[in-house]
Protein backbone atom coordinates (compact mmCIF):
# COMPACT_ATOMS: atom_id res chain seq x y z
CA UNK A 1 0.00 0.00 0.00
CA UNK A 2 2.82 2.43 0.87
CA UNK A 3 4.55 1.66 -2.43
CA UNK A 4 1.30 2.39 -4.26
CA UNK A 5 0.90 5.75 -2.49
CA UNK A 6 4.51 6.63 -3.23
CA UNK A 7 4.04 5.75 -6.91
CA UNK A 8 0.84 7.81 -7.00
CA UNK A 9 2.66 10.85 -5.57
CA UNK A 10 5.47 10.49 -8.12
CA UNK A 11 3.00 10.27 -11.01
CA UNK A 12 1.07 13.27 -9.68
CA UNK A 13 4.24 15.35 -9.39
CA UNK A 14 5.29 14.27 -12.88
CA UNK A 15 1.90 15.32 -14.25
CA UNK A 16 2.12 18.70 -12.54
CA UNK A 17 5.59 19.30 -13.95
CA UNK A 18 4.51 18.35 -17.49
CA UNK A 19 1.43 20.59 -17.31
CA UNK A 20 3.54 23.47 -15.97
CA UNK A 21 6.03 23.10 -18.81
CA UNK A 22 3.20 23.11 -21.35
CA UNK A 23 1.72 26.27 -19.84
CA UNK A 24 5.10 27.99 -19.86
CA UNK A 25 5.62 26.99 -23.49
CA UNK A 26 2.22 28.35 -24.51
CA UNK A 27 2.45 31.58 -22.53
CA UNK A 28 6.18 32.25 -22.67
CA UNK A 29 5.93 35.51 -24.71
CA UNK A 30 3.24 36.81 -22.35
CA UNK A 31 5.33 35.82 -19.30
CA UNK A 32 8.44 37.44 -20.75
CA UNK A 33 6.54 40.69 -21.13
CA UNK A 34 5.90 40.79 -17.40
CA UNK A 35 9.11 39.33 -15.97
CA UNK A 36 11.83 40.61 -18.27
CA UNK A 37 12.21 44.41 -18.04
CA UNK A 38 13.18 45.16 -21.64
CA UNK A 39 11.12 42.52 -23.46
CA UNK A 40 8.44 44.11 -25.70
CA UNK A 41 4.93 43.09 -24.69
CA UNK A 42 2.95 40.78 -26.96
CA UNK A 43 -0.39 42.40 -27.71
CA UNK A 44 -2.35 39.93 -29.85
CA UNK A 45 -2.70 38.54 -33.34
CA UNK A 46 -2.82 40.81 -36.37
CA UNK A 47 -5.35 40.32 -39.11
CA UNK A 48 -4.75 42.11 -42.37
CA UNK A 49 -8.06 41.12 -43.95
CA UNK A 50 -10.11 44.04 -42.58
CA UNK A 51 -12.54 45.93 -44.78
CA UNK A 52 -10.49 49.12 -44.52
CA UNK A 53 -7.32 47.38 -45.72
CA UNK A 54 -9.17 45.81 -48.66
CA UNK A 55 -10.67 49.19 -49.55
CA UNK A 56 -7.29 50.89 -49.47
CA UNK A 57 -5.71 48.21 -51.59
CA UNK A 58 -8.31 48.88 -54.30
CA UNK A 59 -6.57 52.18 -55.00
CA UNK A 60 -5.08 51.90 -58.47
CA UNK A 61 -1.43 50.81 -58.39
CA UNK A 62 -1.32 51.29 -54.61
CA UNK A 63 1.20 48.53 -54.00
CA UNK A 64 3.50 49.50 -56.84
CA UNK A 65 3.45 53.19 -55.92
CA UNK A 66 3.49 53.07 -52.16
CA UNK A 67 4.32 49.51 -51.17
CA UNK A 68 2.23 47.24 -49.00
CA UNK A 69 3.05 48.43 -45.50
CA UNK A 70 0.15 46.57 -43.92
CA UNK A 71 0.52 43.48 -41.80
CA UNK A 72 -1.27 40.79 -43.80
CA UNK A 73 -0.31 37.69 -41.84
CA UNK A 74 -1.55 36.30 -38.53
CA UNK A 75 1.77 36.97 -36.81
CA UNK A 76 1.95 38.26 -33.27
CA UNK A 77 1.81 42.04 -32.86
CA UNK A 78 4.36 43.51 -30.48
CA UNK A 79 3.92 46.90 -28.79
CA UNK A 80 7.13 48.96 -28.87
CA UNK A 81 7.49 52.28 -27.01
CA UNK A 82 10.38 54.27 -28.47
CA UNK A 83 12.87 54.72 -25.65
CA UNK A 84 15.63 57.14 -24.67
CA UNK A 85 18.04 54.45 -23.46
CA UNK A 86 20.83 55.47 -25.83
CA UNK A 87 20.55 59.22 -25.25
CA UNK A 88 23.02 60.60 -22.73
CA UNK A 89 22.37 63.33 -20.20
CA UNK A 90 24.80 65.52 -22.15
CA UNK A 91 22.64 65.11 -25.27
CA UNK A 92 19.58 66.11 -23.28
CA UNK A 93 21.43 69.22 -22.09
CA UNK A 94 22.37 70.02 -25.70
CA UNK A 95 18.85 69.38 -27.03
CA UNK A 96 18.01 73.08 -27.10
CA UNK A 97 15.31 72.74 -24.47
CA UNK A 98 14.34 75.78 -22.39
CA UNK A 99 16.57 76.50 -19.40
CA UNK A 100 14.19 75.28 -16.69
CA UNK A 101 16.37 76.87 -14.03
CA UNK A 102 15.75 80.29 -15.56
CA UNK A 103 12.17 79.94 -16.82
CA UNK A 104 9.31 78.40 -14.86
CA UNK A 105 6.50 76.55 -16.69
CA UNK A 106 3.85 78.38 -14.68
CA UNK A 107 4.93 81.78 -16.06
CA UNK A 108 4.21 83.13 -19.54
CA UNK A 109 7.21 83.57 -21.81
CA UNK A 110 7.77 86.78 -23.74
CA UNK A 111 9.53 84.92 -26.57
CA UNK A 112 8.88 81.89 -28.76
CA UNK A 113 11.08 79.01 -27.57
CA UNK A 114 13.49 77.46 -30.09
CA UNK A 115 12.73 74.00 -31.44
CA UNK A 116 14.65 71.38 -29.44
CA UNK A 117 16.26 68.26 -30.89
CA UNK A 118 13.47 66.23 -29.29
CA UNK A 119 10.78 66.86 -26.69
CA UNK A 120 12.56 66.41 -23.38
CA UNK A 121 9.34 66.80 -21.37
CA UNK A 122 5.64 67.03 -22.15
CA UNK A 123 5.36 70.44 -20.47
CA UNK A 124 4.14 73.27 -22.71
CA UNK A 125 5.24 76.79 -21.82
CA UNK A 126 2.53 79.39 -22.23
CA UNK A 127 3.34 82.55 -24.19
CA UNK A 128 2.44 86.17 -23.61
CA UNK A 129 -0.94 87.13 -25.17
CA UNK A 130 0.72 89.54 -27.63
CA UNK A 131 2.75 86.66 -29.10
CA UNK A 132 -0.27 84.40 -29.37
CA UNK A 133 -2.28 87.17 -31.08
CA UNK A 134 0.49 87.60 -33.64
CA UNK A 135 0.40 83.92 -34.66
CA UNK A 136 -3.39 83.65 -34.52
CA UNK A 137 -4.28 86.86 -36.39
CA UNK A 138 -6.97 86.02 -38.93
CA UNK A 139 -9.66 87.58 -41.09
CA UNK A 140 -12.22 84.87 -40.35
CA UNK A 141 -14.56 85.91 -43.15
CA UNK A 142 -12.06 84.68 -45.75
CA UNK A 143 -12.31 81.14 -44.41
CA UNK A 144 -16.05 80.69 -44.00
CA UNK A 145 -17.01 79.61 -47.51
CA UNK A 146 -16.55 75.88 -47.01
CA UNK A 147 -18.96 73.18 -45.94
CA UNK A 148 -17.82 71.14 -42.96
CA UNK A 149 -19.02 67.87 -41.47
CA UNK A 150 -18.02 67.30 -37.85
CA UNK A 151 -17.62 63.59 -37.15
CA UNK A 152 -17.55 62.48 -33.51
CA UNK A 153 -17.32 58.86 -32.31
CA UNK A 154 -19.15 58.42 -28.99
CA UNK A 155 -18.96 55.57 -26.48
CA UNK A 156 -20.15 55.86 -22.88
CA UNK A 157 -20.11 59.62 -23.45
CA UNK A 158 -23.30 60.50 -21.57
CA UNK A 159 -21.43 62.77 -19.13
CA UNK A 160 -19.41 64.50 -21.87
CA UNK A 161 -22.05 65.37 -24.44
CA UNK A 162 -23.68 68.37 -22.76
CA UNK A 163 -20.40 70.29 -22.55
CA UNK A 164 -19.46 69.05 -26.02
CA UNK A 165 -22.74 70.40 -27.41
CA UNK A 166 -22.08 73.78 -25.83
CA UNK A 167 -18.59 73.96 -27.33
CA UNK A 168 -19.86 73.06 -30.81
CA UNK A 169 -22.66 75.62 -30.54
CA UNK A 170 -20.12 78.30 -29.63
CA UNK A 171 -17.99 77.72 -32.73
CA UNK A 172 -18.05 81.00 -34.64
CA UNK A 173 -18.72 79.47 -38.03
CA UNK A 174 -21.90 79.77 -40.15
CA UNK A 175 -24.21 77.07 -38.80
CA UNK A 176 -25.84 76.41 -42.18
CA UNK A 177 -22.43 75.30 -43.50
CA UNK A 178 -21.93 72.85 -40.62
CA UNK A 179 -23.17 69.28 -40.29
CA UNK A 180 -22.59 67.04 -37.31
CA UNK A 181 -22.73 63.26 -37.21
CA UNK A 182 -22.31 60.98 -34.20
CA UNK A 183 -21.19 57.37 -34.45
CA UNK A 184 -22.36 55.63 -31.25
CA UNK A 185 -20.61 52.37 -30.49
CA UNK A 186 -21.94 49.89 -27.93
CA UNK A 187 -22.43 52.29 -25.02
CA UNK A 188 -23.55 50.94 -21.67
CA UNK A 189 -25.09 54.21 -20.46
CA UNK A 190 -27.56 56.73 -21.94
CA UNK A 191 -25.16 57.99 -24.63
CA UNK A 192 -27.48 57.10 -27.51
CA UNK A 193 -30.49 58.86 -25.97
CA UNK A 194 -28.53 61.95 -24.92
CA UNK A 195 -26.93 62.09 -28.38
CA UNK A 196 -30.34 62.07 -30.08
CA UNK A 197 -31.61 64.85 -27.79
CA UNK A 198 -28.56 67.01 -28.49
CA UNK A 199 -28.93 66.58 -32.23
CA UNK A 200 -32.51 67.87 -32.00
CA UNK A 201 -31.11 71.07 -30.51
CA UNK A 202 -28.49 71.30 -33.24
CA UNK A 203 -31.22 71.11 -35.87
CA UNK A 204 -33.05 73.97 -34.16
CA UNK A 205 -29.83 76.02 -34.29
CA UNK A 206 -29.71 75.67 -38.08
CA UNK A 207 -27.05 73.02 -38.65
CA UNK A 208 -27.19 71.64 -42.20
CA UNK A 209 -27.39 68.03 -40.97
CA UNK A 210 -27.47 66.47 -37.51
CA UNK A 211 -27.47 62.68 -37.48
CA UNK A 212 -26.55 59.76 -35.26
CA UNK A 213 -25.69 56.17 -36.21
CA UNK A 214 -25.44 53.16 -33.94
CA UNK A 215 -22.60 50.71 -34.63
CA UNK A 216 -22.85 47.34 -32.99
CA UNK A 217 -19.24 46.24 -33.33
CA UNK A 218 -17.29 44.16 -30.85
CA UNK A 219 -13.85 44.76 -29.39
CA UNK A 220 -14.42 47.99 -27.46
CA UNK A 221 -12.11 48.39 -24.45
CA UNK A 222 -13.95 49.81 -21.43
CA UNK A 223 -12.92 50.80 -17.93
CA UNK A 224 -11.11 53.66 -16.22
CA UNK A 225 -8.41 55.73 -17.92
CA UNK A 226 -5.56 53.47 -16.81
CA UNK A 227 -7.35 50.33 -17.99
CA UNK A 228 -8.21 51.80 -21.37
CA UNK A 229 -4.63 52.92 -21.96
CA UNK A 230 -2.96 49.74 -20.73
CA UNK A 231 -0.02 49.18 -23.06
CA UNK A 232 -0.95 45.55 -23.61
CA UNK A 233 -4.39 46.49 -24.95
CA UNK A 234 -3.43 49.19 -27.44
CA UNK A 235 -3.50 47.12 -30.61
CA UNK A 236 -6.99 45.83 -29.76
CA UNK A 237 -8.21 49.25 -28.60
CA UNK A 238 -6.91 51.28 -31.50
CA UNK A 239 -7.92 48.75 -34.11
CA UNK A 240 -11.46 49.08 -32.76
CA UNK A 241 -11.24 52.90 -32.80
CA UNK A 242 -10.06 52.82 -36.41
CA UNK A 243 -12.95 50.58 -37.39
CA UNK A 244 -15.46 52.87 -35.64
CA UNK A 245 -13.96 55.94 -37.33
CA UNK A 246 -14.06 54.31 -40.76
CA UNK A 247 -17.70 53.31 -40.32
CA UNK A 248 -18.57 56.83 -39.23
CA UNK A 249 -16.68 58.26 -42.19
CA UNK A 250 -18.54 55.97 -44.59
CA UNK A 251 -22.01 57.04 -43.41
CA UNK A 252 -21.22 60.59 -42.31
CA UNK A 253 -19.38 62.20 -45.21
CA UNK A 254 -21.59 63.43 -48.05
CA UNK A 255 -20.50 66.29 -50.31
CA UNK A 256 -18.80 68.51 -47.73
CA UNK A 257 -15.45 70.19 -48.41
CA UNK A 258 -13.84 69.19 -45.10
CA UNK A 259 -14.16 66.59 -42.36
CA UNK A 260 -13.50 67.86 -38.85
CA UNK A 261 -12.87 65.08 -36.34
CA UNK A 262 -13.58 66.11 -32.75
CA UNK A 263 -13.56 63.85 -29.71
CA UNK A 264 -16.58 63.94 -27.41
CA UNK A 265 -14.49 64.57 -24.29
CA UNK A 266 -12.84 67.84 -25.31
CA UNK A 267 -12.84 70.54 -22.65
CA UNK A 268 -12.09 73.78 -24.54
CA UNK A 269 -12.35 74.68 -28.23
CA UNK A 270 -11.33 78.10 -29.59
CA UNK A 271 -14.35 79.72 -31.22
CA UNK A 272 -12.41 80.22 -34.48
CA UNK A 273 -11.01 76.67 -34.56
CA UNK A 274 -12.44 75.86 -37.99
CA UNK A 275 -11.22 79.06 -39.63
CA UNK A 276 -7.75 78.60 -38.13
CA UNK A 277 -7.43 75.06 -39.46
CA UNK A 278 -8.79 76.02 -42.90
CA UNK A 279 -6.26 78.88 -43.01
CA UNK A 280 -3.45 76.29 -43.11
CA UNK A 281 -4.82 75.01 -46.46
CA UNK A 282 -3.34 71.55 -45.91
CA UNK A 283 -4.69 68.08 -46.63
CA UNK A 284 -4.46 66.99 -42.99
CA UNK A 285 -3.97 69.52 -40.19
CA UNK A 286 -4.09 69.22 -36.40
CA UNK A 287 -4.06 71.81 -33.59
CA UNK A 288 -2.34 71.28 -30.25
CA UNK A 289 -4.37 69.15 -27.85
CA UNK A 290 -3.35 70.04 -24.30
CA UNK A 291 -4.51 69.61 -20.72
CA UNK A 292 -3.92 71.46 -17.49
CA UNK A 293 -2.14 69.73 -14.62
CA UNK A 294 -2.21 72.01 -11.62
CA UNK A 295 -0.55 75.25 -12.67
CA UNK A 296 1.17 73.57 -15.61
CA UNK A 297 0.07 72.94 -19.19
CA UNK A 298 0.98 69.58 -20.71
CA UNK A 299 0.70 67.77 -24.03
CA UNK A 300 -2.40 65.57 -24.03
CA UNK A 301 -2.49 64.18 -27.55
CA UNK A 302 0.96 62.60 -27.78
CA UNK A 303 0.03 61.03 -31.11
CA UNK A 304 0.69 64.39 -32.78
CA UNK A 305 4.41 64.48 -33.44
CA UNK A 306 7.30 64.76 -35.84
CA UNK A 307 9.97 62.12 -36.24
CA UNK A 308 13.56 62.90 -35.19
CA UNK A 309 16.88 61.27 -36.02
CA UNK A 310 16.54 59.36 -32.74
CA UNK A 311 13.03 58.04 -33.41
CA UNK A 312 13.86 57.10 -36.99
CA UNK A 313 16.93 55.23 -35.84
CA UNK A 314 14.90 53.40 -33.19
CA UNK A 315 12.43 52.25 -35.86
CA UNK A 316 15.03 51.26 -38.42
CA UNK A 317 15.11 47.57 -37.61
CA UNK A 318 11.48 47.06 -36.52
CA UNK A 319 9.56 44.22 -38.10
CA UNK A 320 6.18 44.82 -39.74
CA UNK A 321 4.44 43.27 -36.73
CA UNK A 322 5.83 45.77 -34.23
CA UNK A 323 3.39 48.54 -33.27
CA UNK A 324 5.05 51.77 -32.14
CA UNK A 325 3.37 53.18 -29.03
CA UNK A 326 3.84 56.87 -28.22
CA UNK A 327 3.17 58.34 -24.78
CA UNK A 328 4.36 55.37 -22.73
CA UNK A 329 7.39 57.07 -21.23
CA UNK A 330 9.77 59.87 -22.30
CA UNK A 331 9.68 60.51 -26.03
CA UNK A 332 12.45 60.84 -28.59
CA UNK A 333 10.12 62.61 -30.99
CA UNK A 334 8.98 66.24 -31.21
CA UNK A 335 5.51 67.05 -29.93
CA UNK A 336 3.56 69.67 -31.88
CA UNK A 337 3.60 72.45 -29.20
CA UNK A 338 7.40 72.32 -29.15
CA UNK A 339 7.56 73.24 -32.85
CA UNK A 340 6.40 76.84 -32.35
CA UNK A 341 9.84 78.15 -33.21
CA UNK A 342 9.20 77.15 -36.85
CA UNK A 343 6.10 79.29 -37.25
CA UNK A 344 2.36 79.05 -37.63
CA UNK A 345 2.04 75.90 -39.77
CA UNK A 346 4.57 73.08 -39.43
CA UNK A 347 5.02 69.64 -41.05
CA UNK A 348 4.21 66.53 -38.99
CA UNK A 349 4.55 62.77 -39.26
CA UNK A 350 1.85 61.65 -36.81
CA UNK A 351 -1.53 63.04 -35.73
CA UNK A 352 -4.05 62.37 -33.00
CA UNK A 353 -7.83 62.51 -33.20
CA UNK A 354 -8.76 64.95 -30.45
CA UNK A 355 -9.26 67.54 -33.18
CA UNK A 356 -8.28 66.95 -36.78
CA UNK A 357 -9.24 68.60 -40.08
CA UNK A 358 -9.03 66.56 -43.31
CA UNK A 359 -9.92 67.67 -46.81
CA UNK A 360 -12.78 65.42 -47.88
CA UNK A 361 -11.12 64.77 -51.23
CA UNK A 362 -8.36 62.93 -49.35
CA UNK A 363 -10.84 60.61 -47.64
CA UNK A 364 -12.60 60.05 -50.96
CA UNK A 365 -9.29 59.11 -52.58
CA UNK A 366 -8.70 56.33 -50.07
CA UNK A 367 -7.38 57.99 -46.91
CA UNK A 368 -8.79 55.94 -44.04
CA UNK A 369 -7.75 54.99 -40.53
CA UNK A 370 -5.68 51.80 -40.79
CA UNK A 371 -7.34 49.04 -38.78
CA UNK A 372 -4.13 47.05 -38.92
CA UNK A 373 -0.52 48.09 -38.67
CA UNK A 374 0.68 50.33 -41.47
CA UNK A 375 4.36 51.27 -41.34
CA UNK A 376 4.41 50.27 -37.64
CA UNK A 377 1.46 52.54 -36.76
CA UNK A 378 -2.31 52.27 -36.54
CA UNK A 379 -5.48 54.42 -36.37
CA UNK A 380 -4.76 58.20 -36.35
CA UNK A 381 -0.98 57.85 -36.47
CA UNK A 382 -1.46 55.24 -39.17
CA UNK A 383 -3.67 57.72 -41.05
CA UNK A 384 -0.80 60.24 -41.05
CA UNK A 385 1.63 57.63 -42.35
CA UNK A 386 -0.85 56.53 -45.01
CA UNK A 387 -1.58 60.15 -45.99
CA UNK A 388 2.09 60.80 -46.67
CA UNK A 389 2.34 57.55 -48.63
CA UNK A 390 -0.54 58.73 -50.80
CA UNK A 391 1.17 62.06 -51.42
CA UNK A 392 -0.98 64.15 -49.05
CA UNK A 393 0.49 66.76 -46.72
CA UNK A 394 0.31 66.35 -42.94
CA UNK A 395 0.70 69.50 -40.83
CA UNK A 396 0.08 71.00 -37.43
CA UNK A 397 -0.70 74.43 -35.99
CA UNK A 398 1.30 74.78 -32.77
CA UNK A 399 -0.34 78.05 -31.71
CA UNK A 400 -3.93 76.78 -31.98
CA UNK A 401 -4.83 75.21 -28.66
CA UNK A 402 -7.59 72.71 -27.90
CA UNK A 403 -7.89 71.50 -24.32
CA UNK A 404 -8.91 68.02 -23.27
CA UNK A 405 -10.76 67.42 -20.04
Amino acid sequence: MNKFRKLKRVLSMTGIIICSLLLIHINLPWMKGFFLPNYPLILNNANGNSAAVKEMMKIKDFSSKYGNGFVNSPEEVIGVPLRMEDITFEEIQKSGWIDTGKYSPDNELDFVPPVPTFSVYDIVYQLKPKIMRKYLALDKRKYENYSIVILTPIHNSENDLVQYAQLISELDYPKHKLSIVFGEDGSEDQTLKVGKDILKEFRKQGFQRAEIFHFNISGQISGDWNSIHDQVLQHIRRRHLAKARNLLLKVGLKDEDYVLWIDADVGVLPSDLIQQLIYANKDVVAPCCLYRKGQYTNVYDKNTWRETKYSLQAQKDLSKTQLVLEGYGPTIRLYLPHLRGEGRVVPLDGVGGCSLLVKSKCHKKGLKFPEEIFQNHIETEGLAKLAKSLGFGVYGMPFVEVYHK
